[in-house]
Protein backbone atom coordinates (compact mmCIF):
# COMPACT_ATOMS: atom_id res chain seq x y z
CA UNK A 1 0.00 0.00 0.00
CA UNK A 2 3.17 2.05 0.34
CA UNK A 3 3.80 2.30 -3.28
CA UNK A 4 0.19 3.73 -3.74
CA UNK A 5 1.15 6.68 -1.57
CA UNK A 6 -0.80 5.03 1.54
CA UNK A 7 0.36 4.58 5.17
CA UNK A 8 -1.03 0.85 6.32
CA UNK A 9 -0.50 1.96 9.50
CA UNK A 10 -2.40 5.12 9.29
CA UNK A 11 -5.07 3.43 7.38
CA UNK A 12 -5.69 0.76 9.89
CA UNK A 13 -5.53 3.58 12.80
CA UNK A 14 -8.11 5.42 10.96
CA UNK A 15 -10.39 2.03 10.78
CA UNK A 16 -9.96 1.38 14.50
CA UNK A 17 -11.61 4.85 15.00
CA UNK A 18 -14.26 4.11 12.61
CA UNK A 19 -15.12 1.42 14.46
CA UNK A 20 -14.79 3.29 17.75
CA UNK A 21 -17.10 5.43 16.74
CA UNK A 22 -19.56 2.63 15.73
CA UNK A 23 -19.39 1.85 19.44
CA UNK A 24 -17.11 -1.58 18.95
CA UNK A 25 -14.65 -2.67 21.44
CA UNK A 26 -11.31 -2.14 19.52
CA UNK A 27 -9.19 -2.65 23.14
CA UNK A 28 -9.92 -6.66 22.71
CA UNK A 29 -9.15 -7.17 19.22
CA UNK A 30 -11.73 -9.59 17.35
CA UNK A 31 -9.45 -12.17 15.12
CA UNK A 32 -10.97 -13.93 12.28
CA UNK A 33 -10.96 -17.44 14.66
CA UNK A 34 -13.23 -15.68 16.54
CA UNK A 35 -15.50 -14.11 14.08
CA UNK A 36 -16.11 -17.64 12.69
CA UNK A 37 -16.79 -19.47 15.86
CA UNK A 38 -19.29 -16.51 16.85
CA UNK A 39 -20.72 -16.15 13.21
CA UNK A 40 -21.65 -20.20 12.65
CA UNK A 41 -23.85 -20.74 14.67
CA UNK A 42 -26.24 -17.56 13.94
CA UNK A 43 -25.72 -18.26 10.69
CA UNK A 44 -26.85 -21.86 10.87
CA UNK A 45 -29.77 -20.99 12.37
CA UNK A 46 -30.64 -18.33 10.23
CA UNK A 47 -30.55 -21.06 7.32
CA UNK A 48 -32.77 -23.20 9.24
CA UNK A 49 -31.54 -26.53 7.62
CA UNK A 50 -32.44 -29.81 7.94
CA UNK A 51 -29.79 -31.48 7.00
CA UNK A 52 -26.89 -31.13 10.04
CA UNK A 53 -23.96 -31.79 6.97
CA UNK A 54 -24.65 -28.72 5.87
CA UNK A 55 -23.61 -27.14 8.94
CA UNK A 56 -20.19 -29.43 9.27
CA UNK A 57 -19.36 -28.72 5.82
CA UNK A 58 -19.24 -25.07 6.53
CA UNK A 59 -17.49 -25.52 9.44
CA UNK A 60 -14.76 -27.99 7.83
CA UNK A 61 -14.33 -25.46 4.64
CA UNK A 62 -13.50 -22.78 6.81
CA UNK A 63 -11.37 -24.15 9.33
CA UNK A 64 -9.31 -26.29 6.40
CA UNK A 65 -9.28 -23.74 4.20
CA UNK A 66 -9.88 -20.11 5.25
CA UNK A 67 -8.12 -20.19 8.99
CA UNK A 68 -4.70 -21.47 8.39
CA UNK A 69 -4.23 -18.35 7.05
CA UNK A 70 -6.44 -16.10 8.69
CA UNK A 71 -7.08 -17.36 11.67
CA UNK A 72 -5.09 -14.68 13.59
CA UNK A 73 -5.63 -11.76 11.92
CA UNK A 74 -7.98 -9.40 13.09
CA UNK A 75 -11.07 -9.01 11.64
CA UNK A 76 -11.13 -5.58 10.58
CA UNK A 77 -7.30 -5.97 9.24
CA UNK A 78 -8.84 -8.50 6.57
CA UNK A 79 -8.52 -7.13 3.39
CA UNK A 80 -9.26 -8.41 -0.04
CA UNK A 81 -5.73 -9.47 -1.05
CA UNK A 82 -6.11 -11.78 2.15
CA UNK A 83 -9.20 -13.78 1.19
CA UNK A 84 -7.49 -13.97 -2.95
CA UNK A 85 -4.57 -15.67 -1.03
CA UNK A 86 -6.83 -18.08 0.56
CA UNK A 87 -8.96 -18.49 -2.90
CA UNK A 88 -6.55 -18.09 -5.57
CA UNK A 89 -4.80 -21.71 -4.96
CA UNK A 90 -7.77 -23.76 -5.68
CA UNK A 91 -9.93 -21.36 -7.84
CA UNK A 92 -8.82 -23.51 -10.72
CA UNK A 93 -8.21 -26.62 -9.61
CA UNK A 94 -11.33 -26.62 -6.75
CA UNK A 95 -13.89 -24.18 -8.24
CA UNK A 96 -16.88 -25.74 -6.33
CA UNK A 97 -15.06 -25.83 -3.18
CA UNK A 98 -13.68 -22.37 -3.91
CA UNK A 99 -17.13 -21.11 -4.84
CA UNK A 100 -18.96 -22.02 -1.56
CA UNK A 101 -15.90 -21.01 0.66
CA UNK A 102 -16.26 -17.35 -1.29
CA UNK A 103 -19.65 -17.58 0.02
CA UNK A 104 -19.16 -18.49 3.47
CA UNK A 105 -16.70 -15.89 3.67
CA UNK A 106 -19.04 -13.12 2.54
CA UNK A 107 -21.39 -14.45 5.26
CA UNK A 108 -19.36 -14.16 7.95
CA UNK A 109 -17.95 -11.20 7.15
CA UNK A 110 -21.52 -9.50 6.65
CA UNK A 111 -21.86 -10.70 9.98
CA UNK A 112 -19.41 -9.05 11.36
CA UNK A 113 -20.20 -5.96 9.71
CA UNK A 114 -24.17 -6.39 11.44
CA UNK A 115 -22.28 -6.46 14.86
CA UNK A 116 -19.80 -3.47 14.16
CA UNK A 117 -16.82 -5.63 14.36
CA UNK A 118 -15.86 -4.63 11.02
CA UNK A 119 -15.46 -0.64 10.15
CA UNK A 120 -14.60 -1.49 6.52
CA UNK A 121 -16.63 -2.97 3.48
CA UNK A 122 -17.04 -6.68 3.15
CA UNK A 123 -13.46 -8.26 1.35
CA UNK A 124 -15.18 -11.58 0.11
CA UNK A 125 -18.23 -9.69 -1.98
CA UNK A 126 -17.68 -11.08 -5.62
CA UNK A 127 -19.54 -8.05 -7.46
CA UNK A 128 -17.10 -4.77 -7.69
CA UNK A 129 -14.20 -6.50 -5.52
CA UNK A 130 -13.19 -10.47 -6.39
CA UNK A 131 -14.84 -10.57 -9.93
CA UNK A 132 -12.10 -8.01 -10.65
CA UNK A 133 -8.84 -10.57 -10.20
CA UNK A 134 -10.51 -14.02 -10.12
CA UNK A 135 -12.03 -15.41 -13.36
CA UNK A 136 -15.67 -16.41 -13.50
CA UNK A 137 -16.06 -19.78 -11.64
CA UNK A 138 -18.23 -21.23 -14.32
CA UNK A 139 -15.60 -20.83 -16.90
CA UNK A 140 -13.36 -23.06 -14.40
CA UNK A 141 -15.71 -25.86 -14.18
CA UNK A 142 -15.32 -26.44 -17.87
CA UNK A 143 -11.80 -26.87 -17.46
CA UNK A 144 -10.78 -29.98 -16.08
CA UNK A 145 -8.35 -30.96 -13.13
CA UNK A 146 -5.70 -33.10 -14.31
CA UNK A 147 -3.94 -34.07 -11.40
CA UNK A 148 -7.21 -35.28 -9.18
CA UNK A 149 -10.08 -37.61 -9.97
CA UNK A 150 -13.75 -36.82 -8.77
CA UNK A 151 -14.77 -39.77 -6.18
CA UNK A 152 -17.11 -41.07 -8.91
CA UNK A 153 -14.05 -41.58 -11.40
CA UNK A 154 -11.63 -43.23 -8.68
CA UNK A 155 -14.82 -45.60 -8.45
CA UNK A 156 -14.93 -46.43 -11.88
CA UNK A 157 -11.17 -47.20 -11.70
CA UNK A 158 -11.56 -49.45 -9.02
CA UNK A 159 -14.43 -51.02 -10.00
CA UNK A 160 -12.43 -53.10 -12.57
CA UNK A 161 -10.14 -54.59 -9.61
CA UNK A 162 -12.47 -56.95 -7.59
CA UNK A 163 -10.22 -58.05 -6.64
CA UNK A 164 -7.02 -56.60 -7.77
CA UNK A 165 -5.22 -58.71 -10.67
CA UNK A 166 -2.45 -56.72 -10.39
CA UNK A 167 1.18 -55.79 -8.21
CA UNK A 168 0.28 -51.99 -9.89
CA UNK A 169 -3.56 -52.47 -9.15
CA UNK A 170 -2.29 -52.98 -5.10
CA UNK A 171 -0.33 -50.46 -5.07
CA UNK A 172 -2.68 -47.73 -6.58
CA UNK A 173 -5.23 -48.74 -3.86
CA UNK A 174 -3.16 -49.09 -1.09
CA UNK A 175 -1.92 -45.44 -1.88
CA UNK A 176 -5.31 -44.25 -2.61
CA UNK A 177 -6.69 -45.66 0.87
CA UNK A 178 -3.82 -44.59 2.97
CA UNK A 179 -3.84 -41.47 1.01
CA UNK A 180 -0.27 -41.26 0.53
CA UNK A 181 2.66 -39.90 -1.47
CA UNK A 182 3.89 -42.22 -3.90
CA UNK A 183 7.42 -41.75 -2.29
CA UNK A 184 5.91 -42.99 0.45
CA UNK A 185 4.45 -46.20 -0.23
CA UNK A 186 6.05 -47.83 -3.83
CA UNK A 187 9.14 -48.80 -1.57
CA UNK A 188 6.78 -50.03 1.42
CA UNK A 189 8.24 -53.51 2.70
CA UNK A 190 6.85 -56.26 4.58
CA UNK A 191 8.64 -55.10 7.59
CA UNK A 192 7.19 -52.31 7.78
CA UNK A 193 3.87 -53.75 7.33
CA UNK A 194 1.45 -54.97 10.81
CA UNK A 195 -1.48 -57.10 9.89
CA UNK A 196 -2.14 -57.51 13.34
CA UNK A 197 -2.65 -54.42 14.48
CA UNK A 198 -3.79 -53.40 10.84
CA UNK A 199 -0.78 -50.43 10.91
CA UNK A 200 1.59 -49.42 8.12
CA UNK A 201 4.59 -47.64 9.65
CA UNK A 202 6.32 -45.70 6.97
CA UNK A 203 10.13 -45.09 8.53
CA UNK A 204 11.30 -41.66 8.89
CA UNK A 205 13.64 -41.55 5.90
CA UNK A 206 10.51 -41.87 3.56
CA UNK A 207 8.46 -39.21 5.61
CA UNK A 208 8.52 -35.46 3.53
CA UNK A 209 7.69 -33.87 6.68
CA UNK A 210 11.08 -34.50 8.33
CA UNK A 211 10.02 -35.96 11.44
CA UNK A 212 12.70 -38.85 12.58
CA UNK A 213 9.90 -41.64 13.74
CA UNK A 214 8.18 -43.85 11.50
CA UNK A 215 4.66 -42.21 10.72
CA UNK A 216 1.73 -45.27 11.70
CA UNK A 217 -0.81 -45.32 9.06
CA UNK A 218 -4.01 -47.14 9.32
CA UNK A 219 -4.63 -49.74 6.96
CA UNK A 220 -8.49 -50.41 6.61
CA UNK A 221 -10.19 -53.54 6.10
CA UNK A 222 -10.14 -53.77 2.46
CA UNK A 223 -6.40 -53.45 2.54
CA UNK A 224 -5.72 -55.81 4.87
CA UNK A 225 -7.45 -58.27 3.06
CA UNK A 226 -5.74 -57.51 0.08
CA UNK A 227 -2.39 -57.68 1.43
CA UNK A 228 -3.17 -61.07 2.65
CA UNK A 229 -3.71 -62.43 -0.88
CA UNK A 230 -0.13 -61.07 -1.97
CA UNK A 231 2.71 -63.29 -2.52
CA UNK A 232 6.06 -62.45 -0.12
CA UNK A 233 8.67 -63.69 -1.97
CA UNK A 234 10.31 -60.22 -2.13
CA UNK A 235 11.14 -57.57 0.87
CA UNK A 236 8.97 -55.33 -0.83
CA UNK A 237 4.99 -55.29 -1.06
CA UNK A 238 4.99 -54.07 -4.68
CA UNK A 239 8.13 -56.11 -6.32
CA UNK A 240 8.92 -55.30 -9.46
CA UNK A 241 11.94 -56.32 -11.59
CA UNK A 242 15.60 -57.10 -10.54
CA UNK A 243 14.77 -57.91 -6.85
CA UNK A 244 13.23 -53.92 -6.52
CA UNK A 245 10.10 -52.60 -6.25
CA UNK A 246 7.86 -51.40 -9.08
CA UNK A 247 8.74 -48.21 -10.48
CA UNK A 248 7.69 -44.75 -9.48
CA UNK A 249 5.86 -43.64 -12.24
CA UNK A 250 4.30 -47.06 -12.84
CA UNK A 251 1.01 -45.71 -10.65
CA UNK A 252 0.06 -43.07 -12.81
CA UNK A 253 0.75 -44.56 -16.38
CA UNK A 254 -1.67 -46.82 -15.61
CA UNK A 255 -4.14 -44.34 -14.03
CA UNK A 256 -3.80 -42.40 -17.35
CA UNK A 257 -4.79 -45.34 -19.46
CA UNK A 258 -7.47 -46.77 -17.35
CA UNK A 259 -8.85 -42.91 -16.97
CA UNK A 260 -7.39 -40.55 -19.31
CA UNK A 261 -5.61 -38.10 -16.67
CA UNK A 262 -5.03 -38.55 -12.52
CA UNK A 263 -1.98 -39.26 -10.82
CA UNK A 264 -1.42 -40.65 -7.21
CA UNK A 265 -1.21 -37.01 -5.67
CA UNK A 266 -4.48 -36.36 -7.45
CA UNK A 267 -5.89 -38.89 -4.67
CA UNK A 268 -4.70 -37.26 -2.00
CA UNK A 269 -6.75 -34.14 -3.18
CA UNK A 270 -9.65 -36.49 -3.64
CA UNK A 271 -9.36 -37.56 -0.24
CA UNK A 272 -9.40 -33.93 1.22
CA UNK A 273 -12.09 -32.32 -0.73
CA UNK A 274 -13.97 -35.73 0.42
CA UNK A 275 -12.94 -34.59 4.30
CA UNK A 276 -14.05 -30.99 3.62
CA UNK A 277 -17.54 -32.10 1.87
CA UNK A 278 -18.27 -34.40 4.59
CA UNK A 279 -17.64 -32.26 7.64
CA UNK A 280 -14.58 -34.40 8.61
CA UNK A 281 -12.50 -33.42 11.20
CA UNK A 282 -9.86 -31.01 9.40
CA UNK A 283 -7.22 -31.79 12.07
CA UNK A 284 -7.48 -35.42 11.59
CA UNK A 285 -7.55 -35.11 7.96
CA UNK A 286 -4.32 -32.83 7.54
CA UNK A 287 -2.71 -35.68 10.03
CA UNK A 288 -4.23 -38.00 7.61
CA UNK A 289 -2.28 -36.84 4.79
CA UNK A 290 0.84 -36.23 6.90
CA UNK A 291 0.65 -32.99 7.15
CA UNK A 292 1.74 -30.22 10.03
CA UNK A 293 -1.01 -28.95 11.63
CA UNK A 294 -1.70 -25.40 13.22
CA UNK A 295 1.66 -23.05 13.95
CA UNK A 296 4.37 -24.01 15.98
CA UNK A 297 2.73 -23.48 19.55
CA UNK A 298 -0.44 -25.34 18.73
CA UNK A 299 1.92 -28.48 16.92
CA UNK A 300 3.97 -28.36 20.11
CA UNK A 301 0.40 -29.07 22.31
CA UNK A 302 -0.88 -31.89 19.25
CA UNK A 303 1.97 -34.25 19.76
CA UNK A 304 -0.67 -37.30 19.18
CA UNK A 305 -0.62 -38.58 16.05
CA UNK A 306 -4.64 -38.64 16.51
CA UNK A 307 -4.28 -42.74 15.66
CA UNK A 308 -7.64 -43.50 16.74
CA UNK A 309 -9.81 -40.74 14.86
CA UNK A 310 -7.66 -41.66 11.56
CA UNK A 311 -8.61 -45.29 11.80
CA UNK A 312 -11.95 -44.09 11.65
CA UNK A 313 -11.69 -41.92 8.88
CA UNK A 314 -9.22 -43.93 6.71
CA UNK A 315 -12.29 -46.59 6.72
CA UNK A 316 -15.30 -44.37 6.27
CA UNK A 317 -13.13 -43.33 3.18
CA UNK A 318 -11.82 -46.45 1.95
CA UNK A 319 -15.67 -47.36 2.39
CA UNK A 320 -16.83 -44.61 0.37
CA UNK A 321 -14.14 -45.05 -2.69
CA UNK A 322 -13.95 -48.92 -2.60
CA UNK A 323 -16.67 -50.93 -0.53
CA UNK A 324 -15.87 -53.75 1.30
CA UNK A 325 -18.17 -56.28 -1.66
CA UNK A 326 -14.99 -54.30 -4.06
CA UNK A 327 -12.92 -57.06 -2.40
CA UNK A 328 -12.45 -60.71 -0.13
CA UNK A 329 -13.76 -60.07 2.81
CA UNK A 330 -11.18 -60.27 5.56
CA UNK A 331 -11.52 -63.85 7.74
Amino acid sequence: MIADGVDPLAAKQERREKMRNAGANVDHPFTFADLVAEALPVIIRSKAWRNQKHAAQWKSTLEQYAMPSLGSLFVDDVTRDDILSVLEPIWKTKPETASRLRGRLEAVFAYAIAIGKRAGGNPATWRGNLEMFLPPITKMKKEKHHDALTLDQARLLFDGWRPPTSITACAILFGALTASRVGEFVPAKWDEIDLRRKVWLCPPERRKDGKSYPHRVPLCRQLVAMLKMLPRNSPYVFAGHGGSHISKETPRVVIQKKIGHGTMHGFRSTFRDWCAENGKDPIVAEKSLMHATGNAVVQAYQRSDLLDARIELMQEWADAVYPLDSIEKES
